[in-house]
């Protein structure tokens, strides 16, 4: 059963990375699609476990949206970008490809990725934006070179993808809570300072 289940992992993991070199946008769309969806799903649950299922649907489906129209395709285009610049497989081509990635195709994932959980919060894109775009950076930073680096040193190219995949899902449902949480008591600051003022004669 255990060699059965082995090959037949290989076979979904071969006929994925047959899909990407086939029809690349739409595969990286449909996985970021899935995988926004369900992190929405988690990080909601997370901050209020009594919200009604029928909101948390909506945002999860909302974020799924966002995943496959702007989220799988906008990194598909960055990094094809990233990679023509890039283009060797030398460790100077590797560490060119970590580095610019850090500064160019990060920072612009993350502000896309803050407006986005700022509309399907009915909250201001550019406050969310400018609250929220450096303390995610400097997480980013601290996290992501290191998870980088331990796929060139210790991971064949192969299974750079699904590693990426898994700690990018782990990471997503950490930010994306932490946002939640922070809206949330804002949200109940502003309740609590509005019932608290004196009401005008």
């Amino acid at each position: 059963m255990a060699v059965q289940s082995k090959h037949a992992n290989r076979g979904w993991w071969a006929a994925y990375v047959a899909m990407l070199a086939a029809r690349p946008v739409l595969t990286k769309a449909a996985t970021s699609a899935f995988l926004n969806t369900l992190q929405e799903t988690i990080s909601q649950v997370m901050t209020n476990p009594r919200q009604d299922r029928g909101i948390v649907l909506e945002k999860a489906l909302k974020m799924g949206t966002y995943g496959f129209t702007i989220g799988g395709p906008l990194g598909h285009f960055l990094y094809a970008i990233l990679n023509g610049v890039f283009s060797g497989t030398s460790l100077g081509h590797q560490i060119g490809q970590l580095v610019g990635a850090n500064i160019f195709v990060v920072p612009i994932q993350n502000a896309v990725y803050l407006a986005a959980m700022a509309l399907i919060s009915g909250g201001d894109v550019v406050a969310e934006v400018k609250r929220g775009f450096w303390p995610l950076m400097k997480l980013t930073w601290s996290i992501f070179p290191v998870v980088q680096l331990i796929a060139i040193k210790f991971l064949r190219p192969d299974l750079w993808l699904p590693f990426f995949q898994a700690v990018g899902f782990v990471f997503g449902v950490y930010v994306s809570y932490q946002v939640k949480n922070a809206q949330r008591r804002r949200r109940l600051s502003d309740g609590g300072k509005r019932r608290s003022q004196p009401r005008s004669s």
